[in-house]
């Protein structure tokens, strides 16, 4: 009987250290599950407020909030709100900057650039209104005129409004998307639809296939632009609907311009000349500047690949690098 006890209990002790094994095996796989669990969740957790804090980021910077004067050439005279500039002063949403005699070069929050030729008046707001003068503008803002609205994206182009009310666009880099519109210019977010269905346009010619969209019928109440050397502050423009006329718009790419003015549709696109390209790249939008454009190897490449014979190196405004003088 003492043997058949200390058998059984033997195998009791064994069947214990058995089972609690087991057990043991068996929550620790379901612990460890929990825990890969619980650090997946935060994990995927953690990510979610990463991408929604880039995407609040990233929608912040396609909004035009401010500009910032950065350069002023040729004098002191560059104005906002009609209060003489410096560089670093800043002009916020629905301020206008006018320059006289004076050029200048305005960095936008989004990182884009305008600059300014003299006797030129800009607005800002959803896109970098032109009353009168020449502006460059490099990177993603559009920009518009009293008739017409250039929808962009990460481009560079220049806009050109005279004292007899004609317009021009000029696309030195990338695509633009001109919309004549006489009522004001076009709410943004439409013409990057249209941008993205490009494949639709027939580029360097006019639109033939775009629906219309209902007018809703909201008189303009925009002043006509002044062509006085001291205009009045003009308020931020209200978006209105595009014109119904499927004819008014066109898709310009890079090396060609288009030209028209208020109360007539736009004129034929036309190729930019060497002669034109060599005038630009010489005249006051480049000349002078010590800050280079940004991104002004693609404008350069573009550019290259569009005019062989187009000589670069020389451009002012580009950084060149200093010679070395050896000593003796």
């Amino acid at each position: 009987m003492p043997y058949r006890k200390s058998s059984i209990g033997f195998l009791e002790r064994v069947s214990g250290q058995v089972f609690g094994q087991i057990l043991g095996r068996v929550f620790g796989q379901i612990f460890g599950l929990r825990r890969r669990f619980v650090s997946s969740l935060l994990i995927g957790f953690w990510v979610v407020l990463v991408m929604g804090a880039v995407a609040q980021v990233s929608e912040a910077q396609t909004s035009v909030t401010r500009g910032t004067i950065t350069e002023v050439l040729d004098g002191n005279q560059v104005f906002i709100q009609n209060r003489q500039a410096r560089v670093n002063d800043v002009a916020n949403r629905g301020q206008q900057v006018r320059t006289g005699r004076a050029r200048a070069q305005v960095n936008f929050n989004t990182g884009a650039v305008a600059r300014l030729s003299n006797n030129s008046v800009l607005t800002v707001g959803q896109c970098a209104q032109l009353q009168r003068g020449v502006l460059l503008v490099n990177g993603a803002v559009n920009g518009c005129t009293s008739s017409v609205t250039a929808g962009v994206r990460g481009t560079t182009y220049i806009l050109e409004v005279d004292d007899d009310g004609r317009e021009e666009i000029k696309v030195l880099e990338g695509e633009v998307v001109v919309t004549k519109n006489e009522a004001g210019f076009i709410e943004p977010s439409s013409l990057m639809e249209r941008l993205e269905g490009r494949s639709r346009f027939r580029r360097g010619t006019k639109q033939l296939s775009l629906p219309r969209r209902p007018s809703l019928g909201i008189p303009s109440t925009r002043p006509s632009p002044s062509p006085s050397p001291s205009p009045l502050p003009s308020p931020l423009p209200s978006p209105v609907t595009e014109s119904a006329d499927p004819e008014n718009t066109v898709v310009l790419s890079a090396g060609q311009k288009v030209a028209t003015r208020r109360g007539s549709p736009l004129g034929p696109v036309e190729d930019i000349t060497l002669e034109e390209i060599n005038a630009i790249l010489s005249g006051s939008l480049f000349n002078g500047y010590l800050q280079s454009l940004p991104g002004y190897a693609a404008i350069q490449s573009t550019l290259q690949r569009i005019y062989p014979g187009l000589s670069l190196p020389g451009v002012p405004g580009l950084p060149v690098p200093g010679l070395r003088i050896p000593f003796f």
